[in-house]
């Protein structure tokens, strides 16, 4: 499958809201995670994570 047809399926999906329901502690056990699924990366990407770009980073530079 190609990233094309992949983000495809996430051509109707409803961003807003799903990220109006998102919660300080969904970031909070995204962040915990080892391996995340496309849920996390939604949640990780809302403006409620925002809060947390400095952790978000501390743990990109951990991981690479």
């Amino acid at each position: 499958m190609t990233f094309y047809t992949y983000i495809q399926q996430y051509r109707d999906f409803d961003f807003a809201n799903f990220f109006s329901g998102i919660t300080i502690e969904a970031v909070s056990r995204s962040l915990a995670k080892d391996t995340l699924n496309i849920s996390d990366f939604l949640t990780l990407l809302s403006p409620r994570a925002s809060e947390y770009l400095e952790l978000m980073a501390h743990k990109a530079n951990r991981l690479t």
